[in-house]
């Protein structure tokens, strides 16, 4: 099976955020990636383990 790879902005674009943001995520170790040369690149498996924790502006709402 062949693995997909994206760019931040790729994932930017998919996740309706901004390229910065993304690269937070990275800085943070929110986001697992790696650099191939000069840019950084996102596996498609890391974006899932990313996506199935909780979203990070999301905050629980008291009842």
């Amino acid at each position: 099976m062949e693995q997909s790879i994206y760019t931040p902005e790729e994932i930017a674009e998919k996740l309706k955020t901004t390229r910065r943001t993304v690269y937070r995520w990275i800085e943070k170790g929110e986001l697992q990636a790696f650099k191939a040369g000069k840019m950084w690149r996102i596996t498609r498996e890391d974006l899932e383990k990313f996506l199935d924790r909780s979203i990070p502006w999301e905050e629980k709402q008291g009842d």
